[in-house]
Protein backbone atom coordinates (compact mmCIF):
# COMPACT_ATOMS: atom_id res chain seq x y z
CA UNK A 1 0.00 0.00 0.00
CA UNK A 2 2.55 2.56 0.90
CA UNK A 3 4.04 1.62 -2.91
CA UNK A 4 0.94 2.79 -4.89
CA UNK A 5 1.11 5.79 -2.64
CA UNK A 6 5.07 6.48 -3.42
CA UNK A 7 4.25 5.75 -7.10
CA UNK A 8 0.96 8.66 -7.33
CA UNK A 9 3.72 11.27 -5.80
CA UNK A 10 1.83 11.46 -2.47
CA UNK A 11 4.18 11.90 0.74
CA UNK A 12 2.83 11.57 4.28
CA UNK A 13 3.32 14.33 6.70
CA UNK A 14 2.26 15.23 9.69
CA UNK A 15 -0.10 17.82 10.92
CA UNK A 16 3.22 19.80 12.86
CA UNK A 17 5.58 19.51 9.60
CA UNK A 18 2.24 20.77 7.18
CA UNK A 19 1.80 23.77 10.15
CA UNK A 20 6.21 24.43 10.05
CA UNK A 21 5.97 24.32 6.17
CA UNK A 22 2.54 26.92 6.08
CA UNK A 23 4.01 29.37 8.93
CA UNK A 24 7.31 29.39 6.64
CA UNK A 25 5.14 29.93 3.98
CA UNK A 26 3.34 32.88 5.90
CA UNK A 27 7.32 34.41 6.92
CA UNK A 28 8.54 34.84 3.66
CA UNK A 29 5.35 36.22 2.51
CA UNK A 30 5.24 38.89 5.75
CA UNK A 31 5.77 41.77 3.61
CA UNK A 32 2.40 41.04 2.27
CA UNK A 33 -0.48 43.55 4.42
CA UNK A 34 -2.75 40.76 4.13
CA UNK A 35 -0.71 37.96 4.91
CA UNK A 36 0.63 40.18 7.60
CA UNK A 37 -2.95 40.68 9.27
CA UNK A 38 -3.53 36.91 9.26
CA UNK A 39 0.18 36.07 10.70
CA UNK A 40 -0.50 39.22 13.85
CA UNK A 41 -3.61 37.42 14.12
CA UNK A 42 -2.30 34.25 14.93
CA UNK A 43 0.89 34.98 17.13
CA UNK A 44 -1.71 36.94 18.85
CA UNK A 45 -3.66 33.62 19.66
CA UNK A 46 -0.14 31.62 20.09
CA UNK A 47 2.49 33.92 22.66
CA UNK A 48 4.40 31.26 22.55
CA UNK A 49 4.63 31.67 19.07
CA UNK A 50 5.26 35.53 19.19
CA UNK A 51 8.65 34.92 20.83
CA UNK A 52 10.46 32.38 18.90
CA UNK A 53 9.30 34.04 15.63
CA UNK A 54 9.98 38.23 16.87
CA UNK A 55 11.80 38.96 13.63
CA UNK A 56 8.96 37.76 11.73
CA UNK A 57 6.29 39.33 14.02
CA UNK A 58 8.42 43.39 13.86
CA UNK A 59 8.12 42.92 10.22
CA UNK A 60 4.27 42.32 10.29
CA UNK A 61 3.48 44.63 12.44
CA UNK A 62 6.04 47.18 10.26
CA UNK A 63 4.25 46.24 7.20
CA UNK A 64 0.62 46.72 8.46
CA UNK A 65 1.75 50.28 9.55
CA UNK A 66 2.70 51.28 5.94
CA UNK A 67 -0.01 49.89 4.74
CA UNK A 68 -2.06 51.89 7.28
CA UNK A 69 0.02 55.29 6.71
CA UNK A 70 -0.09 54.66 2.63
CA UNK A 71 -4.20 54.02 2.96
CA UNK A 72 -4.05 56.77 4.70
CA UNK A 73 -1.97 59.01 1.60
CA UNK A 74 -4.22 57.89 -0.70
CA UNK A 75 -7.26 58.75 1.28
CA UNK A 76 -5.98 62.26 1.65
CA UNK A 77 -4.90 62.37 -1.67
CA UNK A 78 -8.52 60.71 -2.98
CA UNK A 79 -10.20 63.92 -0.98
CA UNK A 80 -7.93 66.36 -2.54
CA UNK A 81 -8.77 65.65 -5.89
CA UNK A 82 -12.47 65.76 -5.16
CA UNK A 83 -11.99 68.76 -3.80
CA UNK A 84 -9.94 70.11 -7.07
CA UNK A 85 -12.49 68.12 -9.07
CA UNK A 86 -15.31 70.19 -7.36
CA UNK A 87 -14.04 73.43 -7.38
CA UNK A 88 -13.17 73.05 -11.66
CA UNK A 89 -16.72 72.22 -11.58
CA UNK A 90 -17.78 75.30 -10.25
CA UNK A 91 -15.41 77.45 -11.91
CA UNK A 92 -16.82 76.07 -15.45
CA UNK A 93 -19.98 76.65 -14.14
CA UNK A 94 -19.38 80.24 -13.64
CA UNK A 95 -17.39 80.53 -16.72
CA UNK A 96 -20.60 79.11 -18.51
CA UNK A 97 -23.38 81.24 -16.64
CA UNK A 98 -20.74 84.01 -17.24
CA UNK A 99 -20.80 83.35 -21.19
CA UNK A 100 -24.55 82.55 -21.65
CA UNK A 101 -25.43 85.69 -20.10
CA UNK A 102 -22.77 87.95 -22.16
CA UNK A 103 -24.63 85.86 -24.88
CA UNK A 104 -28.34 86.71 -24.19
CA UNK A 105 -26.63 90.77 -23.91
CA UNK A 106 -25.14 90.69 -27.05
CA UNK A 107 -28.58 89.17 -28.77
CA UNK A 108 -30.74 92.09 -27.04
CA UNK A 109 -28.36 94.63 -28.63
CA UNK A 110 -28.39 93.26 -31.85
CA UNK A 111 -32.19 93.01 -32.10
CA UNK A 112 -32.21 96.76 -30.64
CA UNK A 113 -29.61 97.78 -33.08
CA UNK A 114 -31.60 95.87 -35.77
CA UNK A 115 -34.88 97.49 -34.60
CA UNK A 116 -33.63 100.70 -34.67
CA UNK A 117 -31.65 100.49 -38.47
CA UNK A 118 -35.01 99.05 -39.49
CA UNK A 119 -37.11 102.06 -38.24
CA UNK A 120 -34.54 104.61 -39.61
CA UNK A 121 -34.64 102.85 -42.98
CA UNK A 122 -38.64 102.75 -43.29
CA UNK A 123 -39.71 106.48 -41.99
CA UNK A 124 -36.93 108.89 -42.49
CA UNK A 125 -35.91 110.22 -46.13
CA UNK A 126 -32.69 110.75 -46.49
CA UNK A 127 -31.88 115.00 -45.78
CA UNK A 128 -34.57 115.62 -43.08
CA UNK A 129 -34.30 116.74 -39.64
CA UNK A 130 -35.94 113.82 -37.56
CA UNK A 131 -34.91 112.79 -34.19
CA UNK A 132 -35.14 109.29 -33.11
CA UNK A 133 -35.96 108.09 -30.07
CA UNK A 134 -34.47 105.22 -28.20
CA UNK A 135 -37.61 103.30 -27.90
CA UNK A 136 -39.91 104.77 -30.61
CA UNK A 137 -42.62 102.41 -29.67
CA UNK A 138 -43.04 103.26 -26.11
CA UNK A 139 -45.35 106.06 -25.13
CA UNK A 140 -44.25 109.33 -23.90
CA UNK A 141 -47.30 110.57 -22.19
CA UNK A 142 -48.15 113.09 -24.32
CA UNK A 143 -49.67 110.98 -26.76
CA UNK A 144 -53.48 110.53 -25.52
Amino acid sequence: MTQSNNSFGTQQTSPGSADARMLTSMIQRVHDPVVARIFLSTLEQYPDLQLQFFGAYLKAQETVKRSQMRYAKARDFGIAAMRAKNSAVACCLLVMRSCMGLVRLLQKEHVKAKCRKAFREAHLSPGSNVICLPKPLKATGTDR
